[in-house]
């Protein structure tokens, strides 16, 4: 059998670049992650620590590593760190579904996404894993 775990960050900060881009990561994502991996090796980041800030707060604190956006962030929260009011809204998925599941004839607008923001709440990121799964139902 293969078992495989995460790499350490020390492991990942020691990969050259030409071994992520033959696991096909690009220039910005091997540089991305390096980030992410720093910012763990120096303490910057815990999950502990990040656990214990507010939504906003781990919001911000995700969005100050290189290469972290919105998406990533909100998924992060959801994922990770279990956070329930996460809401990925520009997720391409989530569009997709509420525009299947409320038979629209084109992708909501973040208008209406938003709307739908404050009627889920506060079990936004329980919605978002629904509305994902329903994508794979026949």
């Amino acid at each position: 059998h293969d078992y495989f775990a995460f790499p350490s960050p020390e492991t990942i900060l020691s990969i050259p670049d030409e071994e992520f881009r033959a696991m096909k990561f690009s220039r910005q994502k091997a540089r991305y992650l390096k980030a992410a991996a720093k910012k763990i090796l120096i303490h910057s980041w815990s999950k502990i620590k990040l656990n214990n800030l507010p939504d906003a707060a781990l919001k911000q604190e995700l969005l100050s590593c290189i290469g972290v956006g919105d998406w990533t962030a909100e998924y992060v929260m959801m994922r990770c760190f279990n956070r329930r009011e996460a809401f990925p809204i520009g997720d391409a998925g989530l569009r997709q579904a509420v525009q299947l599941q409320w038979k629209l004839n084109q992708m909501p607008e973040t208008s209406q996404l938003e709307k739908l923001r404050l009627e889920w709440s506060p079990w936004l990121a329980y919605a978002v894993f629904y509305l994902w799964r329903s994508l794979y139902e026949e």
